[in-house]
């Protein structure tokens, strides 16, 4: 019994894990972000934006920043197409070193248009794949 009782929680461990860990790929972290472009979450999109601090300004002030520029941004875009009704991943492809990725993206909009757009990520010291600025 006390076997059957180890194998199981080993086992609900182990989906729990995997659950967990499917969420930081690069299509995850461009799933991500385009949701919160649909959804008109625009901190949130940026909280996954990777973002160095320099000399003159925090990094919290840079988010701030670019927070608000996005929803500017994004209002004129929104006029233009439509807002965002659907999307998918068209291709994921990582660069040989690990530390880069560029995720295709088919995203759909409200006024009849379809784009497709090249999403790039930078992999994290941690280990974390953000967006790039393209610094």
């Amino acid at each position: 019994m006390k076997k059957l009782l180890s194998i199981l929680s080993l086992l609900t461990a182990m989906f729990v894990m995997a659950a967990c860990s499917g969420g930081n790929t690069p299509g995850g972290v461009a799933e991500k972000a385009v949701k919160c472009m649909k959804d008109k979450d625009y901190k949130g999109y940026v909280d996954l934006v990777d973002i160095t601090e320099t000399g003159e300004h925090s990094e919290a002030e840079m988010r701030s920043e670019l927070t608000m520029l996005l929803s500017e941004k994004a209002s004129k875009d929104i006029e233009k197409d439509g807002e965002i009704e659907s999307y998918k991943i068209l291709s994921e492809e990582i660069s040989e070193d690990g530390a880069h990725a560029v995720v295709k993206m088919q995203i759909a909009y409200s006024k009849g248009n379809t784009d497709t757009e090249e999403i790039k990520l930078v992999k994290t010291d941690a280990g974390d794949w953000m967006l790039d600025m393209g610094k």
